[in-house]
């Protein structure tokens, strides 16, 4: 005889582990009083106490922001801490329109943006975008305007 077809059991809901790396994060996050921002994928290795100084208050770099080319633009970033930050922050500015690149320096804390200068985000959309990805955006230097020191009145 055949079975029915009409008797069959509702599908089992997915173990914890197939779950998405960031919805498990979030959940673990909640569970435990962590922000969502700040939790960490599960395939992550905890911060060392120097990563989570450094992410916090990223230096400011003076040299670097004298080097920045007119469609370059220097983002100083808190919270990043392992390559999972990395990718959800490059993935999220490098998406803005205008944008051509996004490149962090995670031992910097910072995010090298390239521009084009007809069509570049404003900081407020670079700031949004930052924050959606878990991260503050702590500063955003533009190209230091050319001198006029020695010119004609």
């Amino acid at each position: 005889m055949l079975a029915h077809r009409s008797a069959r059991r509702p599908p089992l809901p997915r173990p914890p582990s197939a779950l998405p790396g960031a919805l498990l994060s979030a959940l673990l996050g909640a569970l435990l009083g962590a922000p969502p921002s700040r939790a960490l994928p599960a395939h992550a290795t905890p911060p060392t106490a120097a990563q989570v100084a450094r992410a916090e208050d990223p230096a400011c770099d003076h040299a670097a922001i004298a080097a920045l080319k007119p469609n370059e633009r220097l983002a100083h970033v808190r919270g990043m801490v392992c390559g999972f930050c990395v990718q959800g922050v490059e993935k999220l500015v490098g998406a803005l329109e205008g944008v051509q690149s996004a490149k962090v320096d995670l031992t910097a804390g910072a995010v090298l943006i390239t521009v084009d200068p007809a069509r570049a985000p404003t900081e407020e959309q670079i700031r949004e975008a930052i924050h959606k990805a878990g991260y503050e955006l702590k500063d955003l230097h533009a190209p230091p305007a050319p001198s006029t020191a020695g010119g004609a009145l």
